[in-house]
């Protein structure tokens, strides 16, 4: 369930990997985002611990039934304090993981002129007089080449640009908001991130790097890689990246093993550019963007072990922790921390040989906690096998060859090509929808809507997703990648039960939009986020009976899946008949109200 990505953060710093994966998630303390707000989105002496009121829906139209309510939660800024709305409906978010990109050893870049931090004051939106919407931006910790402030005020300070430039002058210019990112053309100089509408956290990204022993280290500029090309070898899993950077030729491989979570990157190139790999970690902070630089006082990186050939570090941020553990060729590279997140896998620069051949395969671990398995303790990571990228890429192409051959349906249109030239173009896309799959939506817990690609909805994954992005894995014969899902639904039947009799049903209800929550935050293992159509759909309810059902059509050993299945299975079946509420005018059941159908 480990996924790298090749997308750009902003800036122009180059376009490194950004892991996410199934088990990588993230629970920000309430008081952490919202610090004025004396609330607290828990209370132990409601169900599931969650400081919530609800939605109290009569069900049943003829007649209805007035004994009874069901609470949802419907219309949660009717009842609810809006910051712990929209702090349970981005929480948990799923967080980067790590991010690998290459970097050189060269120049440091000067610092911009004048003072950038010089911009606390108070301003206006348009240069009126009184002020009527007063903005004041007071400066936090100055940060290197780069600084923080907190701004503050009431109204639409959110969708405007902070534009700094050396003479002293600050403006504002109205600029879109893109996932909470402040974008403008004609403001190249500062870049802000925000956090929170009407009372912002406003930080400058910092994209410079500490220098390392080997001196200082800087992104490649896209525009100085010419001659570029690259191929997803779909047979063996294996992407093969070319390109010429100061007229050296660069040949890099990427592959990614499922079983151990590790990534490896493998690449020859001309010793004379130096040319090392970042591994560097950001944070996550209220769940919309899954990667943030710059706050280092966050979360923490500690060095657990650091020897020829090896590194392993212990990442913690609250109460979420994961180990990450790395290898590397010690006669041909070193490594150096470069900053409090930051490590840089550079070639010794003693070497004679006219070109470099390197590798780094980093291993990804769970400490704590999705769902309810206990911590693991960091030091047994340490000890773990983090394997060589040899054996990474011979791990993927097993799997991919194993993936592609029989029994597993395939298909094959080339008898049409020259009837149809649709055809072609309709095996390719089925192919690669295949490959996307496979990659993406074949972990143990269910698959979030974009994938492991984007980290839309904060990356919480949507259980009606399930249906369409996995049920093709049993009807085209392989049955064993939608079982691996199935454990997510029998750890969790205990919360999907309590869930249902505290509306007053039976059986076990599943959620809809759900994010993994840590255990030792809250006992509940995920929570609804609360909205208008999340609590009150209920066409995805049966799909789990559906899709076991296929499972023991398809599996050899169907009475595996019977035993394995029937509890989540039952309870489900429980639900479903006690939901209707009978109708004595038409003599037929009503489901509802409320009820969302599929098209929402």
């Amino acid at each position: 369930g480990l996924q790298s990505l090749n997308t750009s953060f902003s800036g122009k710093n180059g376009y490194p990997l950004n892991t996410l994966s199934n088990w990588g998630w993230h629970t920000t303390p309430f008081e952490r985002l919202y610090p004025n707000n004396p609330i607290s989105p828990f209370d132990p002496t409601q169900w599931g611990g969650l400081n919530y009121s609800y939605y109290n829906v009569t069900p049943g139209l003829h007649p209805p039934e007035p004994t009874r309510t069901v609470p949802y939660q419907l219309h949660c800024p009717d009842s609810n304090d809006n910051d712990v709305c929209e702090y349970f409906y981005n929480m948990p978010a799923r967080a980067n993981l790590g991010q690998l990109s290459f970097v050189l050893a060269g120049s440091r870049p000067s610092p911009p002129s004048g003072n950038p931090c010089d911009i606390a004051g108070t301003y206006c939106s348009d240069g009126s007089s009184p002020c009527r919407d007063p903005l004041t931006i007071t400066q936090q910790s100055p940060a290197m080449f780069g600084c923080s402030y907190v701004a503050n005020s009431r109204n639409a300070w959110h969708n405007r640009t902070l534009c700094y430039y050396a003479n002293g002058t600050a403006f504002f210019t109205t600029s879109d908001l893109q996932v909470g990112h402040f974008v403008d053309s004609d403001c190249q100089q500062l870049t802000w991130l925000n956090t929170k509408s009407q009372r912002f956290n406003w930080r400058r990204e910092v994209s410079i790097m500490t220098p390392g022993p080997l001196g200082p280290y800087r992104f490649i500029d896209p525009t100085d890689i010419t001659s570029y090309s690259q191929r997803l070898d779909l047979w063996r899993g294996l992407l093969h990246s070319n390109f010429s950077l100061a007229n050296a030729s660069v040949a890099v491989k990427t592959a990614v093993a499922n079983s151990t979570d590790t990534v490896g990157v493998s690449y020859t190139a001309d010793s004379s550019i130096g040319l090392g790999v970042q591994l560097a970690f950001c944070t996550t902070t209220n769940g919309t963007r899954a990667c943030v630089w710059g706050l280092d006082d966050l979360h923490t990186t500690t060095v657990l072990n650091s020897s020829p050939g090896r590194l392993d570090l212990h990442r913690q941020q609250d109460s979420d922790e994961y180990a990450v553990s790395c290898t590397y060729p010690s006669n041909t590279m070193e490594v150096y921390q470069t900053g409090p997140h930051a490590f840089v896998f550079a070639p010794i620069n003693e070497t004679s040989s006219l070109s470099v051949a390197a590798s780094v395969t980093c291993r990804f671990a769970l400490v704590c906690c999705v769902g309810p398995a206990p911590a693991t303790a960091p030091s047994a990571l340490v000890n773990a096998t983090v394997p060589s990228f040899d054996a990474v890429e011979d791990e993927a192409r097993y799997m991919w060859e194993e993936f592609w051959q029989p029994p597993g349906a395939m298909v094959d249109m080339s008898g049409g090509f020259a009837v149809d030239p649709r055809a072609f173009e309709l095996e390719r896309r089925t192919i690669l929808s295949l490959y996307q799959l496979r990659a993406q939506e074949a972990g143990s817990i269910m698959p979030q809507e974009s994938g492991l690609l984007y980290n839309s909805w904060t990356g919480k994954h949507h259980t009606e997703m399930r249906y369409w992005h996995q049920t093709w894995m049993a009807l085209w014969q392989r049955p064993e990648l939608l079982a691996r899902s199935d454990e997510w639904f029998i750890e969790r039947l205990a919360n999907a039960t309590s869930h249902a009799a505290f509306q007053g049903y039976k059986g076990a209800r599943w959620g809809k939009m759900l994010g993994e929550n840590n255990h030792r935050v809250l006992s509940l293992l995920y929570w609804e986020s609360p909205n208008d159509t999340n609590p009150a759909l209920i066409w995805h309810q049966p799909h789990i009976i559906w899709m076991s059902e296929l499972q023991y059509l398809a599996f050899a050993d169907p009475d595996e899946v019977l035993h394995r299945m029937k509890d989540v299975v039952l309870a489900t079946a429980d639900f479903l008949a006690s939901f209707p509420v009978y109708n004595t005018v038409t003599k037929r059941y009503d489901l509802g109200p409320p009820v969302r159908s599929s098209p929402e």
